[in-house]
């Protein structure tokens, strides 16, 4: 039984339409037309997979940046996290710190609010947060050595070891994150 697809219908596909390839030829090729509504799906999928690859691609790429290579000496960057056109960058500040208000040698004193990088000297980091446990009236009485310090463009963390306190921030435009957590069993009793 000999069947051509442009006589017998049942064999047809739907969403196929032929169209003539020149004036002159009688050859038809077949056309796929795609409604509208996938389309869209396509569309929206492809738009949605771009955004999902791009998005964790930047995380990635913000991982790789070493925020301890600004800081070293007397330097105008800050350690702490910023965001672009933040209102808010908090950082560490420590009793010798420069121009930024951070000596990576030295204990931290606490972390304040206003920070400015890069800008040649020292300027804000006002409204101080220094987590302790108990309360010194000296003026370096809450100061307290670190370990476990983690400084990535997003987030900055520390270990307060005098207190036992695992200290972490994140920006937001308008405001900052904190958590603090305590590590010493005695200071949770």
């Amino acid at each position: 039984m000999k069947t051509t697809f442009g006589r017998n219908k049942s064999l047809r596909a739907k969403n196929i339409q032929y169209k003539k390839l020149t004036a002159d030829d009688n050859y038809r090729l077949p056309v796929f037309s795609i409604p509208n509504k996938m389309k869209l799906k396509i569309l929206f999928l492809s738009a949605l997979t771009i955004l999902i690859a791009t998005t964790s691609m930047a995380q990635d790429l913000a991982d790789e940046v070493d925020l301890f290579m600004g800081v070293h000496g007397n330097s105008n960057c800050v350690i702490g996290p910023q965001l672009p056109h933040g209102s808010v960058n908090p950082s560490p500040d420590t009793p010798r710190g420069g121009q930024n208000g951070y000596d990576e040698s030295d204990k931290i004193r606490g972390f304040s609010q206003l920070h400015v990088s890069g800008i040649g000297w020292s300027r804000y980091g006002q409204i101080l947060l220094s987590p302790q446990n108990g309360f010194s009236a000296k003026e370096t009485g809450h100061d307290s050595p670190k370990a476990n310090e983690i400084a990535k463009p997003y987030r900055y963390a520390v270990t307060l070891t005098r207190y036992g306190i695992r200290t972490e921030l994140s920006p937001t435009h308008h405001g900052v994150f904190y958590r603090f957590t305590s590590t010493n069993r005695q200071a949770q009793a």
